[in-house]
């Protein structure tokens, strides 16, 4: 089978749970050894080289040169053009819902959650524009096939978007490998945490720093804890990158009476995460909306406990009382809830364990076999 992937979002991302999706679905989708062969649609004005780990005699790539602004545009408003008339195809496969055209061929979009929809104030002007840009109601309709990462947003796309439920797919993502618990290695744990000053116990937060993940609340759930003197060694940790209105974190933490206590680490690299996750105490997630949220599952995968919000796909993904779920809109439960993980040893145990059983139930070949499955058969 002729195979196009349509992997235009990873030209300029760096990090986020799409793109890190779309990255490791790709990957294993084309290592499955199916004899598919694969062209990889890269458009936009530079070359740009396929990843070393897509690289084999099944996989080409193509690229128009063509601005993909202006791509938009004409499949916008002019429905073309239809990429199966310059590639052969029987099947595209979009990671993300950018908008394309085609004519004959099958297609499948992974759909991610529609936050966007639920909460457009989340969202900056620039990005409501480019969700509006890709049409995507239209294109849930036209393509022949929806992929989603959760049942939670199999639900949304059914009834917010009017998809029939028979053409809406959940498939579990996965999780790297990388990912595992690193206190084996003590000696390059505490060399991480001294070259990043985190020598104290610490709180830590991972992921996009934006108002959809609610770290305003983090930080006072923090300056709460740290009115009692039990808890003056342990840090906060807030790590990830700038998003639309990271300014109202950083005022945040400037007038927080424990600000000295609280680190902005910024963007960190794939492979330290690891590292970072397993250095921590526990890990909090107050999100208001996920479609699916893969930092929880990393951190119990690095056997960290984990305090997330009890909204959308979490409830979903976070299995079997394997993490403390809170209201995110209560400061006072996520401070208990910190403060219930650091002072009952017992309790944190049981949580690292179960929450390292349910990490072991998300795995990147059986998505990529089970997506292989369903391009085979639309």
């Amino acid at each position: 089978m002729n195979i196009t992937i349509d992997a235009r979002l990873l030209r300029k991302s760096m990090g986020g749970g799409i793109s890190e999706y779309s990255r490791n679905m790709i990957t294993h989708l084309i290592g499955n050894n199916s004899g598919d062969t694969y062209k990889i649609f890269w458009n936009g004005l530079k070359n740009f080289e396929i990843p070393k780990e897509w690289q084999n005699q099944n996989v080409s790539s193509a690229n128009w040169h063509v601005p993909n602004k202006i791509l938009d545009a004409s499949a916008r408003w002019l429905n073309l053009p239809n990429i199966d008339k310059f590639i052969k195809t029987d099947v595209i496969y979009s990671p993300h819902f950018n908008i394309l055209s085609k004519k004959n061929a099958k297609r499948v979009i992974t759909f991610h959650d529609l936050s966007f929809v639920h909460h457009p104030y989340f969202f900056n002007r620039r990005q409501r524009i480019w969700h509006w840009l890709q049409n995507y109601k239209k294109q849930a309709h036209d393509a022949d096939l929806i992929v989603t990462n959760s049942n939670f947003t199999a639900g949304d796309v059914v009834n917010i978007l009017g998809v029939k439920k028979e053409k809406v797919v959940p498939i579990y993502p996965g999780l790297d490998p990388i990912f595992k618990n690193l206190n084996t290695n003590q000696e390059k744990l505490e060399k991480f945490k001294k070259e990043n000053g985190l020598e104290k116990p610490y709180i830590l937060y991972l992921g996009t720093i934006e108002p959809r993940k609610n770290i305003p609340a983090l930080i006072r759930a923090f300056n709460s804890l740290k009115e009692k003197t039990i808890w003056k060694d342990i840090k906060l940790v807030i790590a990830g990158k700038n998003g639309w209105l990271y300014k109202n974190v950083v005022d945040e933490i400037k007038n927080s009476p424990v600000k000295n206590d609280i680190k902005l680490m910024g963007y960190v690299d794939h492979k330290n995460r690891p590292l970072l996750y397993t250095g921590s105490e526990v890990f909090v997630y107050p999100s208001f909306f996920e479609g699916f949220g893969f930092p929880p599952l990393e951190a119990q995968a690095c056997g960290t406990p984990i305090v997330v919000s009890d909204r959308t796909s979490l409830r979903e993904v976070i299995r079997e009382n394997s993490g403390i779920f809170i209201n995110p809109w209560k400061v006072e439960d996520l401070k208990n809830s910190l403060e219930k993980i650091l002072s009952d040893k017992n309790f944190k145990n049981d949580l690292i364990k179960s929450g390292f059983e349910n990490s072991k139930k998300f795995s990147w070949e059986n998505a990529a076999q089970n997506l292989q499955n369903l391009l085979h058969a639309v």
